[in-house]
């Protein structure tokens, strides 16, 4: 199936089988078997598998139960077959075959000349990732989904469908357009909107109720698109969709089943979408890791936030609620908690601030400081920091304990190059400690070195007299400071970027590859992390900032082997046979065999600064070397995802 908004990743079905069997067989020739045995019609589980036996593609298998025969199987499927949940096989491009699926065409449509894919069109080009020619020969219509994600109220949320110039034309507002599949290729009907069946008519309540039956083998109460129901009903009734009938939408309206987002689930009981089931799972993983108490403060405010998050936009929350929610983010970190889970919802938009409304707004009480932390997390989330930094500077005049505010103005701090700031509030808030260390290794700390004292920078004067008040900062020591505020960044707002890299690795048996510099380093260049740094805080950057930063977007990772090693530095020859003095430390790893690596290093000043790198054995410096004069690969998280995972399979645990 296509990628959906559901789905940013994309799933790659048959692209890595690891089966030894399936090591014994022409690959090529067993997919195509999939759908030769299915060009007659459906076939259940026995019949498809006994099928595929006697094809001759699948030699080798005889001895293997249905079951474990039907997970090889799997291991290829593509979207050109279909299995229900039934157990029934189908070809997809046969099932198509004469399906129309209307829609009601809006005005956003009509001026973008474009459709929106879902719901109503969920299916129409499921085989046809690259798109699907008209069947006018007019050319073709492709399917994306490129803003989705961060912006689920958009007009086309659903993904837009769109055609060559002119393909809508004739079509205004209000309209009911028909797709239907013809050969492999979609045809453009004008459906009479006065000919589709009343929603309360026999025709529509038989269709909606085999379709609720199908949706619900697939939801198991939970949200879902209406694709895979579609595709059931197919399989299951050879005479569905072959006139217009109702656009999918109303027709999950019939069948009993509500809407949110892009999501349909049962209109007479609770259900929860895929995100606010993630959401659960992982506001599950949170609590499970803080005190008892604090803990059960979280879940009491996270559960009420995440139902919260798919209600009418007018839902009044009960004072009994808001009073238990309030209470509950004035314990512990439970407020820093949910701070953190609406970031790792990947969305830049004002629910927390909209939920803190539903509680009555900061207020005057206990839950004031917390609340008004809350409001400081919302805007930063939403790339105001101004508007975060005084919300978190009232949280911390409210509540003077409130360190979890204290922290985060530290980073805002950090962002804007006040570096003496930004160290006063991470020691007033007792870390976190990393970034304490970092930023003491900057510059003295004014409350541990004395007035009178050689200023510990090493240039001879008194510590009053050199860097208490103007500390030097020298651009060559800012690496770490500079790679620690991009890798925040990276958390904040790009954090799906990591999830694509570990995505690749999830069946490895170790999680080793877990923080791994490497990848948290490619995701920030060749993600656009940096330049989303760039543009975030671009009137608060000084001039060195802006330049150091620049160039790091701007470097290549390269390979690199060893020369010489002395203590706290390395000297490195590049492909070029160039010279690179870097300095030797924890950021530096190099195979002890081939005395090479993998880095980016990046010019600070006078230095050249290592911002990751890896030990490259023998068997991974060829398939490297590749990579790297690939433009197109070399430039693509998930190539170097897989690359990496390379790397980790020729280990014991890999």
């Amino acid at each position: 199936m296509n990628q959906s908004p559901n789905d940013p990743a994309g799933s790659h079905p048959g692209t890595d089988p690891d089966s030894e069997l399936l090591d014994g067989i022409d690959l090529d020739a067993a997919s195509a078997a999939l759908v030769v045995v299915l060009e007659d019609g459906p076939l259940r589980d026995d019949a498809f598998l006994a099928a595929l036996r006697a094809s001759g593609a699948w030699d080798g298998f005889d001895d293997l139960s249905d079951d474990d025969m039907a997970l090889e199987v799997e291991e290829l499927l593509t979207d050109d077959v279909w299995r229900t949940q039934m157990a029934m096989w189908a070809a997809t491009d046969p099932l198509l075959e004469g399906r129309v699926f209307t829609h009601r065409v809006t005005q956003a449509e009509v001026d973008a000349g474009a459709l929106e894919m879902l719901p109503d069109l969920t299916v129409v080009d499921i085989n046809r990732p690259r798109g699907i020619d008209l069947a006018d020969g007019s050319g073709m219509a492709v399917a994306s989904y490129d803003a989705p994600l961060l912006a689920v109220d958009d007009e086309f949320a659903g993904g837009m469908f769109r055609g060559p110039d002119g393909w809508l034309s004739g079509f205004a507002a209000g309209d009911v357009i028909g797709l239907r599949r013809l050969d492999g290729r979609l045809a453009i009907e004008r459906v009479d909107a006065g000919a589709l069946p009343d929603a309360t008519s026999p025709e529509a309540a038989e269709l909606a109720a085999h379709f609720r039956d199908c949706f619900n083998r697939w939801s198991d109460d939970h949200g879902d698109e209406l694709m895979a129901a579609s595709m059931d009903v197919m399989v299951e009734r050879p005479d569905a969709f072959l006139t217009p009938t109702l656009p999918l939408q109303e027709l999950a309206a019939v069948a009993g089943l509500e809407r949110r987002r892009l999501e349909f689930g049962p209109a007479d009981r609770p259900w929860k979408t895929a995100m606010q089931g993630a959401l659960s799972r992982d506001a599950a993983e949170m609590a499970a890791e803080v005190s008892k108490c604090c803990g059960e403060a979280f879940t009491t405010a996270s559960d009420a936030f995440i139902d919260w998050l798919e209600q009418p936009a007018d839902t009044v929350l009960a004072a009994t609620q808001v009073g238990d929610v309030r209470s509950a983010l004035a314990h512990g970190n439970a407020a820093a908690l949910l701070g953190d889970l609406q970031r790792d919802r990947y969305r830049q938009d004002d629910a927390l601030e909209r939920f803190i409304e539903a509680l009555g707004g900061a207020g005057n009480d206990k839950a004031t400081g917390p609340l008004q932390y809350l409001l400081g997390r919302s805007a930063e989330l939403q790339k105001r920091p101004a508007e975060a930094g005084e919300h978190f500077a009232a949280a911390l005049a409210t509540e003077p304990g409130l360190l979890d505010a204290a922290e985060e103005l530290g980073y805002l701090a950090s962002d804007r190059g006040d570096v003496l700031e930004a160290q006063r509030l991470f020691h007033l808030a007792e870390g976190p400690a990393a970034w304490v260390e970092c930023l003491d290794e900057l510059v003295p700390n004014r409350a541990t070195a004395g007035r009178n004292e050689p200023c510990p920078c090493g240039s001879g004067r008194k510590f009053k007299q050199c860097c208490l008040v103007t500390p030097k900062l020298p651009v060559e020591q800012r690496g770490r400071w500079y790679l620690m505020r991009l890798a925040r960044h990276l958390i904040n707002f790009h954090g799906h970027l990591l999830d694509r890299v570990y995505q690749v690795m999830s069946d490895l048996e170790s999680d080793s590859y877990l923080g791994e510099p490497l990848l948290t380093d490619l995701a920030i260049v060749l993600g656009g992390v940096v330049d989303d740094y760039l543009e975030t805080y671009e009137g608060g950057l000084t001039d060195v900032d802006r330049t150091a930063l620049e160039g790091w977007r701007a470097s290549q990772l390269q390979i690199l082997t060893v020369v010489d090693r002395s203590a706290g530095s390395c000297r490195l020859k590049n492909a070029a046979g160039e010279i690179v003095s870097v300095r030797d430390d924890l950021r530096l790893n190099i195979d002890p065999v081939t005395a090479t690596t993998v880095a980016r290093i990046v010019t600070l000043g006078s230095t050249q600064y290592v911002t990751a790198s890896l030990g490259v054995a023998a068997d991974d410096l060829d398939e490297l070397t590749a990579l790297l004069a690939d433009e197109d690969a070399s430039t693509s998280l998930e190539e170097w995802a897989w690359w990496y995972r390379g790397t980790l399979e020729a280990l014991p645990f890999g």
